[in-house]
């Protein structure tokens, strides 16, 4: 994934480029993205929000600047000459370093996002994507390698240098990165004074904002700032502000150099990546985009198609319609808007209307996409509709998740209908599960697990059922799976979808 800055102050743009759903690379972290309040909210940026809170509770936390500080150490070890290093999350298995003191803010940081972490959303996409929710909060945009406050300023320089940043480069980032936050007494009492959890000096005046603050008051001499004006051996920031005789930090008292400059190196921070990484092209909101949408058969010979269509109506004039069109080869279907929260999903200066469907038909009808209409709109996603797999059905209503208190596991069943003149194929299961390893935040791999779906010789409206079971660990209960037929699939299904109890059918 790839995060672009808008020059006009970390206006998260996500560009998708000839964008056709469904798209593994971009759907899942799109939602994570944008929908942050409101119907189908995902919440990412709920521990930044409001700028100084932290999930733990604490007044001398701040998770926004605990993201931005957890990025930029995990993007600072790149080494530019060999390609090595960077924004891949390979932080967590550091935190024993001396330049990563007080991890508790990584930890706290990576374990927050771990519950976003799927084979869709890797941790270092949601570190990078970490950057752009710290900084909107707060109104604004491998080897040993971090700078300490007691590193000298030439080893800071050659460090910078060496994952690609020069002088200017390493001011502003230091600048733009302590625009909030402070510097915690109970990790750094040789600087703070004492190592109480409550001695929390910040960095400048508004803290809880994203503004120049940090160069304005630099260069009047008012800061306190205690990496300026604290121990001399420990004084970084100066050594650093000073480096090209403030220079940069003058020019940064320009509000409107101060949020350009700033857009500019956070994204060549979260853009710094191994060379073995391969980036998106820029993402930015996707106009209509069907959700949650579920195809199954019913005990008496039916189909069902439900679901909800996604509008972004940002920069559409007017209201809503009450009802947009699902078109289908054998007709009409009339998706109403969701009543829930008023449909309404919106997340950083971006507004979605939900509308909700659910519709029965006979399985021999002709259906394999559908196009979505409302005022004088079509939209055919690229011209072939949005495509329908028909050919294997995920019987989400007759699977279950079955778990019990105390118990390290669940129990997954998961049920598929399988077209009869396909049920001669290899079907099965590939499920993702979490590994976890000890002292490291979020899963240290997902792998896909495959299970073999054996028929059960029941048929309904033309389809033959197939089942599987499985034992999951319990942190791993919640994930996805894909169900695979010959050369067909159903892909990046949620477990969380299936009912907590078996029904015998």
């Amino acid at each position: 994934m790839k995060i672009s800055y808008s020059l006009l102050f970390l206006s998260y743009i996500l560009r998708v480029n000839g964008y056709t759903w469904p798209s593994p690379a971009i759907d899942e972290l799109e939602d994570i993205m944008f929908l942050q309040s409101g119907y189908f909210r995902r919440g990412f940026h709920d521990a930044v929000l409001g700028c100084t809170f932290s999930p733990s509770g604490s007044r001398f936390r701040q998770a926004s600047a605990e993201w931005l500080r957890t990025a930029f150490h995990d993007a600072i070890t790149h080494d530019s000459s060999t390609g090595t290093g960077g924004l891949d999350a390979s932080l967590r298995y550091e935190l024993d370093r001396p330049e990563n003191v007080g991890s508790d803010a990584l930890n706290s940081t990576f374990g927050f996002m771990s519950g976003y972490q799927t084979l869709r959303s890797s941790m270092a996409d949601l570190l990078a994507l970490g950057v752009y929710t710290a900084e909107e909060g707060c109104k604004g945009p491998g080897e040993s390698s971090v700078p300490e406050p007691s590193t000298s300023l030439e080893e800071t320089k050659r460090r910078f240098e060496k994952a690609g940043f020069g002088v200017g480069d390493m001011i502003t980032m230091v600048a733009c990165g302590h625009t909030i936050g402070g510097v915690h007494g109970k990790d750094f009492p040789e600087i703070t004074g004492n190592d109480s959890t409550e001695n929390f000096p910040r960095f400048d005046g508004t803290t809880a904002k994203f503004d120049n603050a940090v160069a304005t008051e630099y260069i009047s001499g008012n800061t306190t700032n205690v990496l300026i004006v604290g121990p001399d051996a420990t004084n970084s920031d100066r050594r650093i502000f000073s480096a090209d005789s403030n220079v940069t930090m003058k020019s940064l008292t320009d509000p409107d150099t101060f949020k350009t400059a700033c857009a500019n190196i956070l994204q060549r921070m979260i853009d710094t990546v191994p060379s073995s990484v391969t980036l998106t092209d820029p993402i930015e909101p996707i106009d209509v985009k069907p959700t949650n949408l579920k195809l199954y058969m019913t005990n008496d010979g039916t189909m069902k198609f439900e679901g909800q269509i996604r509008i972004r109506w940002t920069e559409r004039s007017g209201d809503p319609p009450p009802v947009v069109r699902v078109r289908y080869a054998g007709g009409i279907i009339e998706a109403q808007k969701a009543t829930f929260q008023g449909g309404v999903g919106l997340g950083f200066d971006n507004w979605f209307q939900f509308y909700e469907f659910q519709h029965a038909f006979q399985p021999n009808s002709s259906f394999s996409s559908f196009t979505v209409e409302f005022n004088d709109e079509v939209h055919t996603n690229g011209g072939g509709g949005f495509p329908i797999q028909t050919d294997i059905l995920a019987q989400y209503l007759d699977s279950c998740l079955v778990s019990a208190p105390n118990v390290p596991s669940s129990n997954l069943t998961l049920v598929a209908a399988i077209r009869q003149g396909r049920a001669q194929l290899s079907t099965y299961l590939e499920v993702a599960v979490k590994k976890f390893q000890m002292g490291i935040m979020g899963a240290a791999v997902i792998e896909k697990q495959t299970v073999v779906m054996q028929s059960t010789g029941r048929r309904v409206g033309g389809y033959e059922m197939f089942s599987a079971s499985m034992i999951l660990p319990q942190q791993s209960a919640f994930t996805t799976y894909d169900v695979v037929n010959g050369d067909a699939r159903v892909e990046f299904q949620k477990t969380a979808s299936v009912p907590p109890s078996c029904v015998v059918v």
